[in-house]
């Protein structure tokens, strides 16, 4: 089998959500694709490719493929200019045991404002959940062991915040967004440098995020 049906995606999305198991495409490969996508009866399969195979790029743009997305993973080694940022940044790292409702549900509405501008906003499938999706990606960063949400106010309001997490030694930074009425003045840097001075003191060997 070269597609995995998966179960979350299908019951959240409403429909049959599958995922291809390759990274490269071959015109050979596409018969048994396509009978496969017909038999399981999806509506859409996830497939995550190499952008940088040609030959991919030409096959699945000849089936003609939806390109939903480019991905790019971004590391990071510490340094010790993001202690001496961090430290210039007043911050709050929130967790369900010390976050107040208010503040939960602030987070929640910044990370609907940023599904507006997600790949899922753009395909007409997801749409419709998008803003639902974000808010409950939002929501586990308070739930989860060696993760949290890291957030910047301004005025007592929370401006920007960034889901962070840890483990083997690797951080990640996940929904960086700024409230609409916040931007441009400086609160997305200031949350972001925060967020990953506080990871590098949980023992971060790098940091990674992906766009």
């Amino acid at each position: 089998m070269r597609i995995e049906c998966l179960e979350w995606d299908s019951a959240f999305f409403g429909c049959k959500v599958g995922r291809y198991c390759g990274h490269t495409f071959r015109e050979a490969d596409m018969e048994n694709f396509f009978t496969e996508f017909q038999a399981g009866q999806y509506d859409c399969v996830y497939a995550f490719l190499d952008p940088r195979d040609a030959e991919t790029a030409e096959v699945v743009g000849r089936h003609r493929f939806f390109l939903a997305d480019v991905r790019n993973v971004y590391e990071l080694s510490p340094h010790g200019s993001w202690s001496a940022a961090r430290s210039s940044v007043e911050y709050a790292l929130l967790r369900r045991s010390s976050a107040s409702c208010e503040e939960s549900e602030e987070v929640k509405r910044i990370a609907r404002e940023l599904s507006a501008v997600s790949r899922f906003s753009f395909d007409h499938r997801f749409k419709d959940r998008a803003a639902a999706l974000y808010e409950l990606w939002a929501d586990r960063f308070f739930e989860e062991r060696d993760s949290g949400v890291v957030v910047v106010r301004d005025h007592g309001r929370i401006a920007a915040c960034v889901g962070v997490q840890i483990g083997a030694g690797i951080g990640e930074l996940v929904l960086v967004a700024t409230g609409a009425e916040f931007r441009n003045r400086g609160f997305g840097w200031q949350v972001t440098h925060a967020a990953i001075g506080w990871l590098f003191e949980q023992g971060a060997r790098s940091i990674i995020v992906k766009t």
